[in-house]
């Protein structure tokens, strides 16, 4: 009696069935991944970590959320909205919603550096902060501190130059705040920084300001991006030398800052530079 031969086609078919139903056996809920939604405790802290779950009626009024201080019914409500939002991520998917879209491309890429930013680095000691504090030492100078007062000259009434004569022929009494035309802030600036000062009245007027010495005269008249002023300095509070002892907190945030700045973007080009970039020479020339 002949054999009938077995087309080895069958064979292969077979023992993959077999394989398949083996491995639902062993683990029923890995049949079919891409339908199934794992939520545990890691899953949903991660979660709570995201910023997920934010607005609960049930949850903590201050400090970061966590699951063991939650009611069931809140953990129960929060399970329901991971899963909501997992699925409709994935359905986005399957729809690629996710391709050629410049708000997701760019949140994607936001949340890559912050996954890329590298651990806290640790303190390096005095020498090496003292070498970063002596390199950017003048971020650390305080700013001069001048308090002065002054008689305004509008230079709408008739122009910048009428103001500078008005100004250069009057002489301030003993009613000097009731002097002069009306200014739209205050005639006394109290203990005042170079650029609160440029805010209001122009960077060469602060300059000139600034360059005064006190004394009980009255001098000018300078002129301001809005007239002309007679001016006296009550006081004038120069800035000391920056003392590493007394900033080394300061200095210590500002190296770590920089620090991880520096090893974040060092991250990036090497992730940069392993694509290939082709670029269409029309947009260099």
């Amino acid at each position: 009696m002949t054999r009938r031969r077995i087309d080895p086609l069958w064979w292969f078919l077979g023992a993959g069935t077999a394989i398949f139903v083996l491995a639902a056996f062993i683990d029923p809920d890995g049949a079919d991944d891409a339908s199934v939604i794992r939520v545990d405790r890691p899953v949903l802290e991660a979660y709570l970590a995201s910023g997920g779950g934010n607005g609960l009626s049930e949850t903590l009024s201050s400090g970061p959320l966590k699951l063991d201080d939650m009611s069931a019914e809140t953990r129960e409500a929060l399970v329901a909205r991971y899963i909501e939002e997992e699925a409709l991520f994935r359905e986005a998917q399957s729809w690629g919603l996710d391709q050629d879209d410049p708000a997701i491309r760019r949140r994607l890429g936001q949340s890559m550096r912050f996954a890329l930013r590298p651990d806290a680095v640790t303190d390096p000691g005095d020498a090496e902060l003292r070498k970063y504090f002596e390199a950017n030492k003048a971020d650390y100078a305080e700013s001069d501190l001048v308090t002065f007062e002054h008689v305004f000259f509008d230079a709408a009434r008739g122009g910048a130059e009428n103001a500078a004569q008005r100004a250069s022929a009057f002489k301030p009494g003993n009613d000097w705040q009731a002097a002069g035309d009306r200014f739209a802030y205050q005639r006394t600036y109290v203990g005042v920084r170079a650029e609160q000062v440029s805010a209001q009245l122009g960077e060469g007027f602060a300059e000139q300001v600034f360059a005064l010495e006190p004394t009980p005269a009255w001098q000018g008249p300078i002129q301001s991006d809005l007239g002309a002023h007679l001016v006296r300095v009550v006081r004038h509070d120069k800035s000391g030398e920056p003392e590493f002892a007394d900033l080394r907190p300061v200095v210590l945030d500002d190296w770590l800052r920089e620090r991880q700045s520096s090893d974040l973007e060092k991250r990036v080009d090497a992730i940069v530079s392993s694509y290939d970039s082709q670029i269409d020479p029309a947009l260099t020339q």
